[in-house]
């Protein structure tokens, strides 16, 4: 495998955003790069790139003096990528208010309750123990308590004293070791009249799933609307207190391509937003043809050569991703028309066949590649998935069986739900063929409860 073919594979594996560091590093590592600020009067329109696995220029010569340059750079200009459309209407732009800014830690959000806090030195010692032993969710973990009486040298009870100051501080419900602290915490710092309330998280809260609560309504002796507002007041609460001081950054998924409909046909265009025009630098290539000594021939030829691969990567990867986007949505057009339960049962074979691409391509295409649809921002990968039969003969998708699960699971009744073997009675119905043990592990990857679990009392 020549080099040229590795890079080529590299870049079509990457995900947007590590396309976008990947060039960056090679604009500050590669002299002979560089970003063209201004597009050219005119631009050729580049030949088509074969497939990723069939890119495979001509051998690398045994020594840079063996190298025509003159033909790589001629070769350089029949790749070059046309630009990117520039952003002319500033009212896509994002709002100042919409721009995210890095907020105070969980970390530094107590310990700055700690500092003005009354807690005596050795107690801030343990305290600021206590809340560096804290999860992401604002709980305490298992071995918090041990740990803190180690770092500072006091027992036990001391520093379960100091864990219940810690609690004391906001976000009500942090320094809980587990689901009901943290909520009985809040019960009683919002709640603490409320007596049946404070006694079922304390008691029975393992009570409140699915049908455990109509049990737990005839232990305690109370009505249905009782009930209601006992489970309604408990949801109040936040099981989570920590996550909104979550020192991780939101991640948000670029797409690579637009799918839209024009004059009645659907358009699969990249995007090219934020992704340089690259190009060799024409100093460089003046450069080659001065008299230099051996070594700086050698270091400048070296750049040059590896500016030119890099950009026709490039292309290759944005030729290649269109190429098999766009033979995706041929297959999905129903999908695109009227949502995920339309989807059709589609294989990387399928694909991969009707582009002439090999299939382990189509697979490093569609991971972690995004596109923008009517429907919704989706990883290409989402619209591969096995066939179910139909009786009908329409075969669909698994990912639209899955869709269609959880639309009746979403249409059930709460008191009465859907068991998996009438979801199964259901889909009969509708002319599919599909085992309960099927249901049960879709229902499990849309991350549904079951019947049982799902119980509600109205």
């Amino acid at each position: 495998m020549t080099l040229q073919l590795q890079q080529a594979i590299k870049l079509l594996q990457l995900s947007r955003l590590e396309l976008e560091n990947l060039v960056q590093q090679e604009l500050t590592e590669n002299p002979a790069l560089e970003e063209a600020q201004e597009a050219p009067e005119e631009i050729a329109e580049p030949p088509a790139a074969p497939a990723a696995e069939a890119l495979d220029p001509e051998p690398i010569p045994a020594s840079a003096e063996d190298i025509d340059f003159e033909k790589v750079l001629e070769q350089y200009e029949e790749f070059r990528a046309p630009p990117a459309p520039a952003l002319t209407n500033t009212e896509d732009l994002p709002s100042l208010e919409n721009r995210a800014t890095p907020g105070d830690s969980l970390f530094d959000h107590l310990l700055w309750q700690v500092q003005m806090s009354s807690l005596g030195f050795e107690e801030r010692l343990v305290a600021t123990e206590l809340i560096g032993a804290l999860d992401d969710n604002g709980y305490l973990r298992e071995d918090g308590i041990q740990s803190a009486c180690d770092a500072v040298g006091v027992d036990a009870a001391f520093a379960e004293r100091v864990l219940a100051r810690v609690q004391a501080f906001d976000p009500p419900g942090v320094g809980a070791r587990d689901l009901r602290e943290c909520l009985l915490i809040q019960a009683r710092l919002f709640l603490p009249d409320d007596a049946l309330v404070l006694d079922v998280i304390e008691h029975h809260l393992d009570e409140l799933v699915g049908r455990s609560s109509l049990t737990l309504q005839k232990t305690l002796g109370i009505s249905d609307q009782e009930l209601r507002r006992v489970l309604n007041t408990i949801a109040t609460l936040d099981p989570k207190p920590g996550r909104g001081y979550s020192s991780a950054s939101p991640e948000y998924e670029i797409p690579d391509i637009y799918v839209e409909k024009r004059g009645g046909e659907w358009v699969v265009t990249l995007n090219e937003n934020g992704l340089p025009r690259l190009r060799v630098s024409d100093y460089y290539r003046r450069v080659l043809h001065q008299d230099r000594n051996a070594d700086t021939r050698d270091f400048l030829r070296g750049k040059v050569r590896a500016a030119v691969w890099f950009v026709r990567s490039i292309y290759q990867r944005q030729s290649t991703i269109q190429k098999v986007a766009e033979s995706i949505f041929r297959f999905q057009r129903d999908f695109l028309e009227r949502g995920p339960k339309y989807l059709r049962p589609l294989v990387l074979r399928d694909v991969a066949q009707e582009v002439g691409m090999h299939e382990s391509t189509i697979s490093r295409v569609t991971t972690k590649k995004y596109a923008q649809t009517p429907q919704g921002v989706f990883e290409l990968k989402y619209f591969f998935g096995a066939r179910i039969e139909s009786s009908a003969g329409d075969d669909l998708s698994a990912q639209a069986v899955r869709e269609r699960i959880r639309t009746l699971i979403a249409g059930e009744d709460p008191r009465s739900p859907l068991s998996d073997q009438a979801i199964v009675a259901v889909l009969a119905k509708e002319d599919l063929k599909i085992a309960r043990r099927t249901v049960a592990k879709y229902r499990q990857q849309l991350g549904l409860l079951s019947s049982s679990e799902r119980i509600r009392v109205l």
